[in-house]
């Protein structure tokens, strides 16, 4: 159990940090997101939670976390 919740948190953050330099980089609409959830959902069949909103919360929790990563 404990080993699934460390994949979950490493996955989500890496998806974070993903959308969070996409973002920095590039010119962002509402589409952006809505793609990049189907492309998680086509590449990781059977995962679930990768919706426009839970992409803004793992790129939240990044943004909040890489710091203390960091140091």
């Amino acid at each position: 159990m404990i080993q699934a919740n460390k994949d979950s948190l490493a996955l989500n953050y890496s998806i974070g940090g993903y959308i969070s330099c996409r973002k920095q980089t590039s010119h962002w609409g509402d589409k952006v997101l809505d793609t990049i959830s189907s492309q998680l959902q086509q590449e990781l069949p059977g995962l679930r939670g990768f919706t426009k909103s839970n992409l803004k919360k793992m790129c939240v929790f990044y943004e909040g976390w890489k710091r203390v990563f960091l140091e």
